[in-house]
């Protein structure tokens, strides 16, 4: 008995349904998800269903070829990891597309059921299709929702004379604190990378936001300070403020003053930037 297949519409389901199985193997396991480098594994897995339809692979060779075209789509997508977490991922990604090709085939022999039909007309595919890419576009968007709710992290490289870092900063548009005198904008940094960038005595006086001792200092790092009035949940308080030599946000020189960190940073960042300070051609790479 002959059997057509339309190669499109294979790819184009099993394109849908792989790019579904990986963006919720990538939420279960908190993996960073960008929707072109779905789209890319999913397209591999696409092809692969319409390249299998010529292939004699059955048996242990078979499994051995899903097993390495499954491990490539999830690296394609996900990029490097260690290898307990690429395990674990691939073996989410697994179990997900068995749920989902079981669960998309009981919804499209309701709807046929519901429509007079057996489960072998041609409308039941093109509902298995339908739900197929509802799912992907549903899949995308909440990528990028998610994308766009976290938090934004950007590089942050401060110099003082001789010395130089390289922070991980969190971009928050919150942070809306400004020298009222010049209009710079201050960024707060964790204690254990002012010490890395400033003196012992100049740390000093950033943490402890006191002036008594302003006098002692040389009047090269005298010039450098300025007291600026902020209103943060703890109240309001003078915060004594260091002009670097240097600031640069994703690799874009701003004016910016740096301020000791009012309250502790247990994240991955050690430096609170304002939005503001992030460059525009930054935004729009992020976006894409």
């Amino acid at each position: 008995m002959e059997q057509i297949v339309y190669v499109d519409v294979l790819w184009l389901i099993d394109f849908s349904m792989d790019l579904l199985s990986l963006g919720l193997a990538g939420h279960l396991m908190q993996r960073a998800v960008k929707g072109w480098r779905l789209c890319g594994a999913a397209a591999i897995g696409g092809i692969y269903a319409v390249a299998a339809l010529f292939l004699p692979a059955a048996g242990i060779f078979g499994l051995l070829l899903d097993l390495a075209v499954a491990g490539g789509m999830v690296f394609a997508a996900f990029g490097r990891s260690s290898p307990l977490r690429f395990g674990l991922t691939l073996g989410s990604f697994f179990l997900i597309s068995l749920l989902l090709g079981g669960s998309m085939t009981a919804l499209c022999n309701l709807v046929a059921s519901r429509l007079g039909r057996g489960s072998g007309d041609a409308p039941t595919g093109a509902s298995f299709l339908l739900l197929a890419l509802g799912g992907s576009v549903i899949t995308l968007f909440g990528a990028r929702l998610r994308r766009r709710a976290a938090p934004r992290l950007v590089p942050l490289e401060l110099r003082l004379g001789e010395r130089r870092v390289v922070l991980t900063a969190l971009s928050d548009s919150g942070n809306l604190v400004r020298d009222p005198i010049s209009g710079r904008a201050v960024i707060f940094v964790a204690e254990r990378s002012l010490r890395a960038l400033c003196p012992a005595h100049l740390v000093t006086v950033l943490l402890e936001g006191r002036t008594d001792g302003l006098d002692a200092l040389a009047p090269s790092e005298a010039r450098r300070l300025c007291l600026i009035p902020a209103e943060t949940v703890q109240g309001r308080m003078m915060l004594v403020a260091l002009r670097p030599d240097e600031v640069c946000v994703s690799g874009e020189a701003v004016s910016a003053l740096i301020c000791a960190a009012i309250s502790p940073m247990r994240g991955e960042y050690t430096a609170v930037v304002p939005a503001e300070t992030v460059s525009v051609s930054s935004r729009m790479i992020d976006l894409i």
